[in-house]
């Protein structure tokens, strides 16, 4: 069950074990209303999904991860929360590919570097919920 499209703050789930770029992202996020729980892997993700996937709207993910890598995070999401949107990025192209080829416009695609403005599309899907 998706959290409603009208709650007043969409909560984002962000996936990145880059410290700094996490830290900038999530205020930029919070900044346009969103609430930010920034996770440093995928296995600190999906332990948060288990407990809290009734209060996430969107999953933000970098796909080089250490451990469980972002691919493999949006497999297991895909399992154990098939609506809950996905945002996925990385600097390489072909990891993009990859998950365009695999996956098509289940999981929606930011290349690195990114700008703020690309972060617009994680409160579009939060509202829309798709």
């Amino acid at each position: 069950m998706r959290p409603s499209s009208s709650s007043l703050h969409p909560v984002i789930l962000m996936v990145e074990d880059d410290v700094d770029l996490l830290g900038v992202a999530a205020l930029r996020l919070e900044s346009m209303g969103c609430e930010v729980i920034g996770v440093e892997s995928a296995e600190e993700a999906l332990r948060l999904i288990e407990t809290m996937c009734d209060r996430i709207n969107v999953v933000f993910t970098d796909l080089r991860l250490g451990g469980i890598d972002g691919a493999g995070l949006i497999e297991q999401l895909n399992e154990v929360a098939p609506d809950l949107p996905i945002v996925a990025t990385s600097a390489l192209i072909e990891e993009l590919d990859v998950v365009r080829a695999r996956w098509g416009n289940r999981v929606r695609l930011i290349p690195k570097p990114y700008q703020f403005e690309d972060l617009r599309i994680l409160l579009t899907l939060s509202q829309s919920g798709s």
